[in-house]
């Protein structure tokens, strides 16, 4: 995951502990989120903060919510 673009850090999203656990040790991601645990707005942006305090620079999402107004509300503006 992190030969994508190259980037320093790769952050995953999904739901559940199992698709977390997929993403992190067979995909290779730095970190997971489990959006059914992180579940509101400020949760969400809360774990962000503590999985990449130095910012978002890149953000992909292919279903939108309460997770991408969480990354919009801290992503690093260039």
């Amino acid at each position: 995951a992190k030969k994508i673009r190259g980037a320093q850090k790769v952050i995953g999203i999904a739901g559940g502990e199992n698709k977390c656990d997929y993403i992190v040790n067979e995909l290779g991601f730095d970190a997971a989120i489990n959006y059914k645990e992180y579940n509101t707005e400020d949760k969400m942006i809360n774990r962000l903060k503590e999985l990449a305090p130095e910012g978002i620079t890149q953000y992909f999402d292919n279903t939108g919510g309460f997770v991408t107004d969480a990354v919009f509300d801290i992503i690093k503006k260039h």
